[in-house]
């Protein structure tokens, strides 16, 4: 398995302070898409992040290729709303998680 970095672009830097009712069910689907992945084991972690020039999604998660990691991002529910939200996938050329350590220090 292959690791990959998602980012979610919100439709302007003041999102989600001025969230619509169609924007808000949107991301209760995206919210709901990503957390089965989770459950899946396919996501590692998942959440927003305050830049101050405008909040984001990630989403760290494991695909079997690129093109796996492709459709994963590319079906993301509040991508095909025509709501202006965008991504950014990127892999991981490395990964440490908390399985890698072994009495305290990284295991071989």
């Amino acid at each position: 398995m292959e690791h990959f970095y998602y980012r979610l672009n919100a439709p302007r830097s003041t999102f989600p302070g001025d969230m619509s009712d169609m924007e808000a069910v949107a991301m209760r689907a995206h919210a709901e898409y990503w957390m089965a992945l989770m459950k899946q084991g396919l996501v590692i972690a998942l959440g927003p992040v305050a830049d101050p020039t405008g909040v984001f999604g990630v989403a760290l998660f494991r695909a079997e290729n690129a093109d796996a990691a492709k459709e994963i991002a590319a079906h993301d529910p509040v991508l095909g709303t025509g709501l202006g939200f965008s991504f950014a996938l990127f892999p991981m050329l490395s990964i440490v998680l908390p399985e890698h350590f072994e009495a305290g220090r990284l295991a071989a």
